[in-house]
């Protein structure tokens, strides 16, 4: 039990770290280790693998630091997120980042993705469009040039030769990362009471600033906890959040007494 509750306070800890002190020590190791930021919505994050990089997901400021500088850049009514991240970027949180990729979210996301341009931030900064049309021969080869384009800055940092063996590679990890959280999920669906809320947010955010292999050692440990009969049954209102959505509910209210949450996109 006390391995458990060391492995969810560290997930805690590398949730919450403004600074992704462990994102850059990763990097640090290694000279030809790259950081790409990406904002959470849709990204690939096996090409950035495939190429020794490590995606750190960049989800604003929370309530962990009062935004004030951000507030000069947009207008208060703009969410917090964004707003938050710009925080982040002029108080040099992203001092050893590599680059950014911003995903096709609304218009002021690609005003975001303006300013770090403007700001000179990383060696490069790319709002990710994704197709309309799904036909293969329209968006399809619209969207791959988009990754082509990725993939293409990447390579010019770290000189990192990128091949089919490597993506494959990665895509297989981060299948068994997905995988994973799936189960684990399952099993806090059926016994919710084996793992709260607040802990399983801790766990997921985790992953988005350590390796996918760290993360899947993470949710392997985990999950084999909560397969055992452990805690105790209780009787909580069920609040299900669906949807993919970047603003990331306060903590205070995923641990709200008395209330379970799950969410899924």
């Amino acid at each position: 039990m006390s391995t458990i509750n060391n492995t969810i306070n560290k997930c805690k800890e590398l949730a919450f770290d403004l600074n992704y002190s462990s994102s850059k020590k990763w990097k640090a190791k290694e000279t030809n280790r790259i950081l790409v930021g990406y904002m959470p919505v849709y990204f690939p994050r096996e090409i950035v693998h495939a190429l020794n990089g490590l995606a750190v997901g960049i989800l604003g400021v929370g309530d962990r630091k009062q935004i004030i500088k951000g507030d000069a850049y947009y207008q208060s009514y703009i969410c917090r997120i964004p707003r938050g991240i710009i925080e982040l970027a002029l108080d040099n949180h992203f001092k050893e980042f590599d680059g950014f990729v911003f995903p096709s979210i609304c218009d002021v996301i690609r005003n975001l993705s303006g300013m770090f341009q403007l700001l000179k931030l990383g060696k490069f900064v790319h709002y990710l469009d994704y197709p309309q049309n799904f036909k293969p021969e329209i968006g399809g080869t619209f969207y791959k040039n988009e990754i082509l384009k990725v993939i293409k800055e990447i390579t010019k940092i770290n000189n990192v030769e990128f091949s089919t063996e490597k993506l494959n590679h990665s895509i297989k990890l981060f299948n068994k990362n997905r995988d994973l959280i799936e189960n684990i999920y399952d099993i806090k669906q059926k016994f919710p009471w084996r793992l709260t809320s607040e802990e399983l947010y801790y766990i997921i955010r985790a992953g988005m600033v350590v390796p996918v292999e760290e993360h899947n050692e993470i949710l392997e440990d985990i999950l084999s906890f909560i397969q055992k009969d452990v805690g105790e049954p209780m009787d909580k209102i069920k609040v299900v959040v669906s949807g993919a959505f970047c603003e990331q509910p306060p903590v205070s209210l995923i641990k709200t007494p008395n209330i379970s949450f799950s969410m899924k996109s």
